[in-house]
């Protein structure tokens, strides 16, 4: 996706910072904040068929590793809906005050 806020109407919702993936107390990705719900759920929905297929194909060989990029996958696309989730409840704050 490109990196551009020119397009983003000014009453659109937005995602807010949402941590993923961390290892050793570092957070190794993050979604953005600002970035228009819309467009993080439709990642998110991208992911879920993503792990979709990698369920529906998975072999016994091999497992641990189609387990391990399930598990990224995962905390990913929860990440995306947890911030969007967050972006929509502060907006509806604004809304309300």
């Amino acid at each position: 996706m490109e990196n551009s806020t020119a397009s983003i109407p000014t009453n659109a919702v937005l995602t807010v910072n949402k941590t993923c993936l961390k290892t050793d107390g570092h957070a190794l990705l993050c979604v953005r904040a600002g970035v228009p719900v819309e467009l993080a759920l439709e990642q998110a929905t991208t992911l879920l068929g993503c792990m979709a297929q990698l369920i529906m194909s998975r072999e016994p060989r091999g497992k641990e590793v189609q387990t391990a990029a399930l598990q990224y996958l995962n905390d990913i696309t929860r990440a995306l809906v947890s911030s969007s989730f967050d972006g929509l409840c502060a907006y509806e704050k604004t809304l309300a005050a």
